[in-house]
């Protein structure tokens, strides 16, 4: 896959962790990132070398 930039979108309150692939179905890059604000954010993402998938998973934060 073309080396694209694509975007998260973090809602309130969440975390979001993602994961690029390569083609062989190893992990390229781990990154998690949360939104503790009442807005959400976009942020562009980028993998300096060529990836197969990304996958993204969300998990809300806690309200201890």
């Amino acid at each position: 896959m073309e080396n694209k930039s694509p975007k998260l979108i973090i809602p309130p309150d969440t975390k979001i962790q993602f994961t690029f692939f390569s083609p062989s179905g190893e992990i390229i890059f781990k990154q998690s990132l949360a939104n503790e604000t009442l807005e959400s954010i976009i942020l562009p993402i980028h993998c300096p070398i060529e990836y197969e998938r990304l996958e993204a998973v969300r998990i809300p934060l806690s309200k201890e």
